[in-house]
């Protein structure tokens, strides 16, 4: 079954044709977000939990007010090109699950008749920093782009400090340029993020002197709570029933 038979062959209020008395349906709406997004590196999986209507949100720490407003105003967003770096201390708190919901919500928006661009103006891509280091046709030029998981390249065997950071650079560099709208994560606060790379991506990322982001383009969220999003059920294929 095709990703369209999946969402837009199933759904019972238009009849499964798209359309509702001449008006596009949700679910087309929801076919063309996923489209786009999983054309660009996002996972299905993900995205199923993130645009599900019982969807739960990870635990805030900080920064709600900044996803909040990142989503409330799309066009101030990538007219200046803002970026959010989402962080937590622990590992599994979601923040993957969030970069997906706020580009589900971006793609969704954007899906609508009266927002419609075409793919040559409004691109998406999804990386792991591990994979930045020598990747020449990365998704980084996009519209709207994750940086997922900066940090954890320095665990990999490709790991050489002097060629990521080149890269590392390059990229950041030209997303401000740009003005490209960015949402970076890490399992690093931005001062541990900030003594692994000794400095050198500091101006870059807008951290300052207390350890914090803040500046003309980034702002940071921060996550917690207990719920590892890793290890959720609803995540898994395996039967409920261990005799099934």
């Amino acid at each position: 079954m095709g990703l369209k038979d999946e969402i837009v062959g199933v759904c019972e209020k238009c009849g499964r044709t798209g359309y509702v008395d001449h008006e596009i349906c949700e679910c087309l709406l929801k076919f063309r977000a996923y489209n786009r997004l999983m054309g660009s590196g996002f996972h299905k999986k993900l995205l199923d939990k993130v645009s599900s209507l019982d969807f739960k949100f990870p635990k805030f720490e900080s920064g709600k007010g900044f996803v909040e407003y990142y989503l409330s105003d799309l066009a101030k967003v990538e007219a200046e090109g803002f970026m959010l770096y989402i962080f937590s201390n622990e590992r599994g708190r979601g923040k993957t699950t969030l970069a997906h919901y706020i580009m589900w919500k971006v793609a969704y928006s954007y899906s609508r008749t009266e927002n419609y661009r075409r793919e040559d103006s409004l691109s998406f891509g999804f990386e792991r920093a591990k994979t930045v280091l020598g990747n020449e046709k990365g998704p980084e030029h996009t519209t709207f782009y994750v940086l997922d998981d900066l940090g954890s390249e320095t665990r990999t065997p490709a790991w050489k400090k002097e060629l990521v950071l080149s890269d590392l650079q390059e990229l950041l560099h030209y997303r401000r340029d740009k003005h490209l709208p960015t949402v970076i994560t890490s399992n690093y606060p931005p001062l541990g993020l900030s003594k692994i790379y000794n400095g050198a991506l500091d101006s870059l990322l807008e951290i300052k002197s207390d350890g914090t982001i803040g500046g003309s383009l980034i702002r940071q969220v921060e996550l917690g709570g207990d719920e590892d999003y890793r290890l959720l059920e609803e995540d898994s294929e395996w039967p409920t029933d261990e005799n099934r």
